[in-house]
């Protein structure tokens, strides 16, 4: 009989202990990227920690929160202020657009009718000239 030894356990990780030390995420520096336009890919890249960090601080730590927030509402209405600007120098594109998305407009306009007959038009055969 050939004796076997016994692998011993690993012990339980424990939470809150030993182990790699919280990297420091700034929130001023958050509001910056924020206000840029960064992913949480490209705030990973910069703080140098994994999307997965960027997206649980972004969860769980009130300041950090507030300041992406602060700095994205600030991106948006830099974004419109610019837009506005644009179209209140005739950019016809931007116009279009802004009428679309504040105005309710669209490209196909839609005539309300509970009327299910179609539409008859009829000429008398008179071209409209007095002559």
């Amino acid at each position: 009989m050939v004796a076997t030894k016994a692998k011993a356990a690993k012990p339980a990780a424990r939470r809150g202990g030993p182990g790699r030390p919280k990297k420091e995420i700034s929130a001023s520096e958050v509001e910056k990227l924020a206000k840029m336009g960064a992913t949480h890919e490209e705030m990973a890249g910069f703080f140098g920690v994994s999307t997965d960090t960027i997206a649980r601080r972004l969860k769980d730590d009130e300041s950090i929160r507030a300041a992406y927030e602060a700095g994205f509402s600030d991106l948006r209405i830099s974004l419109r202020r610019y837009q506005i600007t644009a179209a209140r120098n005739g950019n016809a594109a931007i116009l279009i657009w802004l009428g679309k998305q504040l105005l309710g407009q669209s490209d196909s306009p839609e005539v309300a009718s509970d009327d299910t007959q179609p539409l008859v038009i009829e000429f008398d055969g008179e071209d409209g000239d007095d002559d």
